[in-house]
């Protein structure tokens, strides 16, 4: 055992000195048994040093090893590389992009590329857009008014009156054709 331990979180099962991976393989099952269209968030937390970036390594090690019929791509994002909101949103679509871009290869990128990039693009435009009129941390506005104001530009943003519902709605079905399923990782505080 060296004298020194950088506290370097670990990447592989084959690391873990405290049991955890039983658990990552449980976490990483459950989310590739989840309806493939569906979004939904899990939260890690816990103080610095206590092993989450490790635990989270673990269950992506798990999810890479695939399931049947279905590609994993998994991406990560890290929004502390950020200043503003509208360049963390920006910033995160353009990942998610990139994630895409890599997971699916050269190839299968380019015959869906015009697609995804489109519902991406419009997708970060939204965002950015709730993101500068969100209710959060101003007047409190009511949510609806937010949402209804929200909606609204979108669909004045696209000529095609799509909705947001449209857009995830064609990214899916992008996916569902190339079968694979994304998995993103975002850190929401620092590194521990």
């Amino acid at each position: 055992m060296p004298l020194l331990n950088p506290d370097q979180p670990i990447t592989r099962p084959d690391q873990d000195q405290f049991g955890r991976d039983r658990f990552a393989v449980r976490v990483a099952q459950t989310l590739k048994e989840i309806e493939p269209s569906a979004s939904i968030v899990v939260g890690i937390q816990g103080s610095w040093g206590s092993g989450k970036t490790s635990f989270l390594n673990l269950v992506r090690e798990h999810i890479k090893s695939g399931e049947e019929g279905v590609e994993p791509i998994v991406f990560d994002f890290n929004p502390w590389h950020y200043t503003g909101l509208e360049q963390l949103i920006t910033s995160f679509f353009n990942e998610l992009r990139e994630g895409l871009r890599r997971g699916l290869g050269e190839s299968r990128w380019n015959q869906s590329k015009s697609v995804l990039s489109a519902s991406l693009t419009t997708l970060a435009k939204a965002s950015s857009f709730s993101a500068e009129h969100s209710p959060i941390g101003r007047d409190y506005l009511l949510w609806s008014k937010w949402a209804t104001k929200a909606l609204r530009w979108v669909t004045r943003l696209n000529n095609e009156a799509k909705t947001l519902d449209v857009e995830r709605n064609a990214i899916n079905q992008e996916l569902r054709k190339h079968k694979v399923r994304i998995y993103g990782s975002v850190r929401t505080q620092g590194t521990g």
